[in-house]
């Protein structure tokens, strides 16, 4: 009678169990499920591109994002972040600081971030998509020669929930693009891999890094997708986000300004290909600001917003040469969000840096014209 009644409880378990998945998944906030892309060519040559699609229909409006949260302190702005009721979040890098080669470690400190309440509901409101970058890539600076980069990979993944068959898993790097909305209100998102292909660049008897002309940041392989993401995007707004700041060179520390090569061939490839209403995102430098250069031959001047962080800033915040900079820089607790408005003609795009309680303190307003591309 003993093992019936076991049985019996372990049925009934079993049963509420899958009501309460069916319940859940019948959710209005379901989140999108990650499903491979189709295959394609390369601009150069014929390959697959292996990167996951995420499935979103309805579309963004307004989009959420930031970097540096260090999971052992507190994490005060989920709720501003969660106020804002973001259609999409993106983190920027140093989503935890790692700085381990052992899974294990990097799983561990994952977790904390994962059980935060603020952050799950945040993963429950929305899509979470993102990249890594030294913290959470498992070294300070790291570059290609670190040996755990497999490992930190793994673990990531696991954090951001793709899928164990996913063709991510099995290739190099974390590189990914993902399609958001339909026709005129489409969003494309690409999150480039800094750490997994970067040369090591040396430095000064100052510390201070030293410009390569020969160093490379992406890797080739990476560029070649790059510039098929770019070649093949249909999406009025084109998001490129990854971990190192790009525009801003004149600071002393890690920057695309170490890899000059590599900073050119970005600007190139823009202006060559001409994505339309792109847009860059970076985060790494524990202060927040908007940074703007002019492209010939771009619609738009090209905007880079580095928003950093979340759970920390520097102590003792110091004056920085930006000569790009728009507005002011911002040495607070602060996460970034980007509106908009589709309905405006042409398309209408305000840049927010914000604090707790959500205070603004930084706004900036422009437009995205649409691209003819030749």
């Amino acid at each position: 009678m003993y093992r019936i009644a076991i049985i019996i409880f372990s049925v009934i378990s079993l049963t509420a169990c899958h009501k309460k998945v069916d319940q859940t998944q019948s959710s209005p906030k379901e989140k999108p499920v990650l499903v491979a892309a189709t295959e394609y060519e390369f601009i150069e040559k014929g390959a697959v591109n292996n990167s996951p699609r995420l499935e979103h229909p309805h579309g963004v409006d307004l989009i959420a994002f930031g970097s540096c949260n260090k999971q052992s302190l507190p994490m005060p702005l989920w709720g501003p972040i969660l106020k804002t009721a973001p259609d999409l979040w993106i983190w920027l890098g140093d989503n935890i600081y790692g700085d381990s080669p052992e899974e294990a470690v990097l799983k561990e400190k994952y977790d904390i971030v994962k059980s935060n309440l603020g952050y799950e509901k945040l993963t429950k409101m929305c899509p979470v998509i993102g990249t890594w970058d030294d913290h959470d890539y498992g070294t300070n600076d790291g570059n290609k020669l670190f040996e755990g980069k497999e490992a930190s990979k793994a673990a990531y993944m696991d954090f951001l929930d793709i899928p164990a068959d996913h063709p991510i898993r099995n290739r190099d790097g974390i590189y990914q693009s993902y399609t958001f909305g339909e026709g005129a209100k489409k969003v494309k998102v690409i999150l480039l891999d800094t750490r997994t292909f970067r040369d090591k660049v040396s430095r000064d008897e100052k510390k201070v890094y030293v410009p390569d002309s020969e160093a490379d940041i992406m890797g080739e392989e990476q560029w070649k997708w790059f510039a098929n993401e770019l070649k093949t995007s249909d999406a009025p707004i084109t998001i490129v986000a990854q971990g190192t700041q790009v525009i801003s060179r004149f600071h002393p520390y890690e920057k695309w300004g170490n890899y000059p090569a590599s900073r050119k061939r970005l600007f190139k490839m823009i202006k060559t290909l001409r994505p339309s209403g792109v847009i860059l995102l970076s985060g790494d430098r524990h202060h927040a600001e908007i940074s703007r250069v002019n492209i010939p031959d771009l619609a738009h001047p090209l905007y880079e917003f580095t928003s950093s962080g979340l759970t920390h800033t520097r102590k003792y915040p110091r004056p920085e040469s930006n000569k790009f900079r728009v507005g002011e820089k911002i040495d607070k607790l602060n996460f970034g969000t980007m509106k908009i408005n589709w309905d405006a003609n042409p398309i209408n795009v305000t840049l927010e840096i914000k604090g707790e309680d959500n205070q603004v303190y930084e706004s900036h307003t422009f437009d995205i014209p649409k691209t003819v591309k030749k």
